[in-house]
C-alpha cells in the first residue's frame, strides 16, 4: 500500500493528466471535455488505489477492479457517439474517454511513465493527426458514383448534361457504351444525394432506365 503522500501524489497526477486531455476535448466544442476527462481519470486512479489497499488488505485478484473500469466505460463512451443520418460523430471522444481511463489505471498503479507517455502520445494524435483526418475526410466525402443510363430512342442526352449542370454536380467521366447507353460518372457526398439524384433523372421522359454500378 502506497504511503499517504503518493496516493496524493498519484491522484494529483490523474487529475492534471487527465484535464490536458480534456482540455484538448473542450477546445474542439465537445460535451464531454475538461470536467469529464478529469473525473473519468481521477476516478479510475481512485479505483486502483482502493484495489491495491484491498489486495494488501485481504488478498486477492488487484487487477479486477480495474478490469471493470475498463469495460464499464463504455458506457459513458456511448453516450458521446451521435449518428445523424449516414454520419456518426464522436467517435474520438469515446475512444479518448477510454483511453483516459486507462491512464487514470496506470497512475493509480504508479506507473508514471507510461502514463505520463501515454498522455502525451494521446495529445499528439489528437492534435497533430486532426488535419490529416479532416483532409482524408473530405477527400473521402466526395465518392464517385458510376450510373448506367439508357436513354429512349431518338431521346437527346442534353436532357441529364443540363440536369447535372443546374444540379452543379461534377461529372468525372462521360462514356457512350451503346447507341442509347451512357456511363456518367459523378462526384456526390453521400448516398442521399445520388439516390435522388436517380429518383429525379428517372422522372425524365427521355429517360428509359438508370442503374448504379458501383
Amino acid at each position: 500500500m502506497p504511503e499517504y503522500w503518493e496516493i496524493i501524489l498519484r491522484l494529483v497526477l490523474s487529475v492534471i493528466l487527465g484535464g490536458a486531455i480534456g482540455i484538448e476535448r473542450a477546445e474542439s466544442n465537445h460535451d464531454a471535455g475538461l470536467r469529464t476527462h478529469t473525473l473519468v481519470c481521477l476516478g479510475s486512479a481512485g479505483i486502483m488505489l482502493m484495489s491495491q489497499a484491498m489486495a494488501s488488505q485481504f488478498g486477492g485478484d488487484i487487477g479486477r477492479l480495474g478490469a471493470q473500469v475498463i469495460s464499464g466505460i463504455g458506457f459513458l463512451g456511448a453516450g458521446c457517439i451521435l449518428i445523424n443520418g449516414n454520419k456518426i460523430k464522436g467517435l474520438t471522444t469515446a475512444a479518448g474517454l477510454w483511453a483516459t481511463a486507462c491512464v487514470g489505471l496506470s497512475v493509480g498503479m504508479g506507473y508514471y511513465f507510461i502514463s505520463v507517455s501515454v498522455t502525451v502520445l494521446m495529445l499528439a494524435v489528437m492534435l497533430l493527426m486532426r488535419p490529416i483526418g479532416n483532409r482524408l475526410q473530405n477527400r473521402a466525402a466526395h465518392k464517385q458514383h458510376e450510373l448506367m443510363i439508357i436513354m429512349k430512342p431518338e431521346s437527346d442526352f442534353n436532357v441529364i448534361s443540363d440536369y447535372l449542370t443546374n444540379k452543379e454536380i461534377q461529372v468525372a467521366s462521360l462514356t457512350r457504351r451503346e447507341e442509347d447507353a451512357y456511363v456518367v460518372k459523378i462526384a456526390l457526398d453521400n448516398e442521399n444525394e445520388i439516390n435522388t439524384a436517380i429518383c429525379d433523372l428517372i422522372k425524365k421522359k427521355s429517360v428509359k432506365h438508370i442503374e448504379k454500378i458501383d
